[in-house]
């Protein structure tokens, strides 16, 4: 899976958006040892924004998906 880009003209035309209205992301930190439970849900269609797989996380995040 990848993000697919525009030029460096329109990702200033973006985040020339973003400042002005204020457009927010949703990032969900999950342990690098639930990675495979990220993938899952990945599949399921059970993602708002994206992950990031952080090593230093427990696996309580992700609580009993």
């Amino acid at each position: 899976m990848t993000s697919v880009w525009g030029s460096n003209a329109q990702l200033g035309e973006l985040l020339d958006l973003a400042r002005r209205n204020r457009i927010t992301s949703t990032v969900e930190a999950v342990p690098l040892s639930a990675a495979q439970l990220a993938h899952d849900r990945l599949r399921r269609g059970d993602v708002s924004g994206r992950f990031v797989l952080v090593p230093s996380l427990d696996n309580t995040h992700l609580g009993d998906q």
